[in-house]
């Protein structure tokens, strides 16, 4: 397992887990850095710390998190946190990193209340693009923004208009997020997808706390709104997952 490479890369690795038997690999390879450039090994290791956990140790990269960070970045800040064997597909490009997006629709049917990403949702393109709300298998989803739009109803036209901002007496909702069954948002104000701008897709917000989710994990939305509603309602689920 290379945990070398990453920390050569100048990736914003926050901290990984060495096992007794990985470390003498680690330090062997450290000092071939040492040998073939020693100015790459001290531009990188006053930021790494070597701290005792448990048989091991765990290597801490000292890098702050921003919200200037890409998603594979702040992606790797995690690693820490995934399986082993994730870890070395990692490590070993069998899988990567890229931008990924998890998404919903329903129609609202005169409710107030209901799900927009649910267990029992079938995979269907312009409905979701996952199966029963869970990520496919290996599928490490580091979520970063969330959308959520109308489409509202024309009773002339029989017709549901474009994608928007959540309309009128809507904004005065809530909205929640559970997953693997524990709430993430709980009761959270609609309000806020109104706060775009910046070339943003229409009622997106950033998350000051991104949230990793494992694969295989169930994923709930819910919308509870002031009144009944005919409208359709799209959620998406941005960021950066293991494929």
């Amino acid at each position: 397992m290379d945990v070398l490479g990453y920390i050569q890369q100048n990736s914003d690795l926050d901290n990984v887990y060495l096992t007794d038997e990985e470390m003498p690999e680690v330090f062997e390879g450290l000092g071939r850095l040492a040998r073939r450039d020693p100015r790459t090994l001290r531009a990188h290791l006053p930021n790494v710390r070597f701290v005792p956990k448990g048989r091991g140790v765990q290597l801490v990269h000292r890098v702050p998190e921003t919200k200037n960070m890409t998603g594979k970045a702040l992606f790797e800040r995690r690693l820490h946190l995934l399986p082993k064997n994730i870890r070395e597909a990692l490590y070993e490009a069998r899988l990567q990193v890229v931008d990924y997006a998890v998404y919903g629709v329903e129609e609202g049917k005169d409710r107030n209340a209901f799900d927009v990403i649910y267990s029992s949702q079938t995979k269907k393109l312009g409905v979701s693009n996952i199966s029963n709300g869970k990520l496919p298998q290996d599928r490490w989803f580091l979520l970063m923004s969330i959308i959520v739009q109308e489409a509202t109803w024309n009773e002339t036209t029989k017709k549901y208009s474009d994608w928007k901002n959540v309309d009128g007496d809507n904004r005065n909702g809530e909205w929640s997020m559970k997953v693997g069954g524990k709430p993430i948002f709980d009761e959270m104000p609609l309000e806020i997808f109104e706060k775009n701008g910046d070339g943003k897709i229409t009622g997106e917000i950033r998350l000051e706390n991104p949230k990793l989710i494992p694969p295989q994990t169930e994923i709930i939305f819910s919308l509870d709104l002031p009144a009944n509603t005919k409208s359709k309602f799209r959620v998406i689920l941005k960021g950066v997952a293991t494929v």
